[in-house]
């Protein structure tokens, strides 16, 4: 591990990625999917699903924000690559539990205003679905797919050093020192010119499958 990338205190989320609190979280997140299914196919209310639906999502995003967090300061760390391939797993099951909450939210209903919009969006995605068959395809092969992609180039941006760290000359943008901006702007783009083709397979496959699924859901752009 680099001693100059920041080793974050992530104890007020769970102990350690190892640890019972964050185990629980990924079972409890697969019986939430389990609730969200049988909401969906006996036919529950807009605001009932909602209910269920961010349940799951508040615990999808602290488990793959944590081990995240995590990977960021020793990507070669097994224990934290375990943790992200756990933490990745249980959000692509939860999203096929997503996927019948999808086809199952009413087409009308009322609901109170504060979720008018995030309801209009649930509607509209909802016109956009693949089979069940193919969501549950690209949920899997998200995992091996798109979200290893973003995994590289985070990696890239982490460790590819020439002095610093692309990850480090990115922080000095922000200094309020005019000289030290400009030099770590220079050395930026310098570093990112000579990995410029990994940078590029990395982004591009991450793009690559977010406009293939569009496409195949039907979005015009």
């Amino acid at each position: 591990m680099d001693d100059r990338i920041p080793n974050w205190n992530l104890c007020s989320i769970y102990p350690s990625p190892s640890s019972g609190a964050f185990n629980d979280d990924i079972d409890r997140l697969g019986r939430i999917g389990e609730d969200l299914r049988k909401a969906a196919y006996d036919g529950a209310s807009c605001m009932e699903l909602i209910g269920i639906r961010d349940k799951g999502l508040a615990i999808a995003v602290n488990l793959t924000a944590y081990a995240s967090a995590l990977l960021s300061t020793d990507s070669s760390s097994a224990q934290y690559l375990k943790a992200v391939a756990a933490a990745e797993r249980a959000e692509a099951e939860f999203s096929k539990a997503e996927d019948a909450f999808l086809r199952a939210f009413p087409d009308e209903g009322d609901v109170p205003d504060e979720y008018r919009y995030a309801v209009s969006e649930i509607r509209q995605m909802k016109k956009h679905l693949m089979t069940p068959d193919e969501e549950a395809l690209a949920a899997d092969l998200s995992i091996s797919g798109s979200s290893l992609w973003e995994h590289l180039q985070e990696n890239l941006a982490s460790s590819i050093s020439e002095g610093m760290t692309l990850t480090e000359l990115r922080a000095l943008a922000s200094s309020e020192n005019r000289d030290i901006r400009k030099k770590a702007f220079s050395e930026e783009l310098a570093l990112l010119k000579r990995h410029s083709s990994s940078f590029a397979y990395a982004l591009s496959g991450v793009k690559g499958s977010v406009l293939t699924l569009d496409s195949k859901r039907g979005w015009a752009d």
